[in-house]
């Protein structure tokens, strides 16, 4: 049985000074995963799933925010746990991270916004170092701000490793040893137009990048109306990291 997912803004989705709910989705598999040989297993899947077609509904487990609650959200763009099921919930309209513990709790919140250590601005994403560290993604000025789980500040960086050189950051993401960031490295031309280069691309812990997985350019003529959603499309949530280090990527919207 195949199971498809399609997510939106910021795969968590957008919240506007509303509700926190976690939901439980029960998912049911079908079909047995074989190794076709030492290294690489496969799953076979039939035409039509051997259990048959099921409605699953979700169950609400726990909600926050609303007009009954003291915690206050305006949009939540991302959402992440770390290895004792803490929920790290992203405020990119009040640039800050809330932590709940995985009954509901409101445990702390930390990165709020400003210009000092551990401080943020306009975030588009957090997600965890290889270190553990909790990386929260700065749009612009595009950079990387580092907190400990704890909230006390831990550094940052820029894509590239040095400041000056780039444009936007839109997702971060790590898995054992690599750190893969992505975003728009835009150059201005004189005569009223720019280029823009929609990337993946895997950095050292300094942001020095290492690797581009991928790169689409795109030329954009402000003088000109319009614009094109397919256009401006970019693969940021269609990518994972796999164990080995592998980077996945769906580049096509469509495909």
């Amino acid at each position: 049985m195949k199971i498809t997912a399609r997510a939106g803004r910021s795969g968590a989705g957008f919240i506007p000074l509303g509700l926190l709910v976690v939901m439980v989705w029960f998912v049911a598999a079908g079909g047995p995963a074989n190794a076709e040989n030492t290294t690489t297993p496969h799953v076979h899947n039939a035409a039509e799933p051997p259990g048959g077609l099921r409605t699953l509904p979700a169950v609400e487990i726990w909600r926050r925010g609303g007009e009954e609650d003291e915690v206050l959200f305006g949009a939540v763009t991302r959402i992440i746990t770390d290895d004792e099921g803490t929920l790290y919930v992203l405020d990119s309209q009040l640039s800050q991270v809330l932590l709940f513990s995985p009954t509901g709790d409101h445990l702390r919140t930390i990165m709020r916004e400003g210009d000092g250590p551990g401080e943020m601005r306009y975030p588009a994403d957090i997600f965890f170092l290889p270190d553990g560290r909790l990386g929260a993604i700065q749009s612009f000025p595009g950079k990387v701000i580092t907190v400990q789980p704890d909230g006390t500040p831990a550094g940052s960086f820029v894509f590239g490793g040095s400041e000056g050189n780039f444009g936007v950051l839109l997702r971060g993401l790590s898995c054992g040893s690599r750190i893969v960031l992505g975003g728009i490295d835009i150059t201005y031309d004189n005569d009223g137009s720019s280029v823009q280069a929609y990337f993946l691309a895997s950095c050292e812990n300094d942001g020095a990048e290492i690797k581009r997985y991928y790169e689409r350019q795109v030329t954009r003529t402000y003088s000109e109306a319009g614009l094109s959603e397919l256009e401006l499309d970019a693969p940021w949530e269609r990518v994972a990291l796999a164990a080995d280090g592998r980077c996945i990527i769906a580049p096509e919207r469509n495909a």
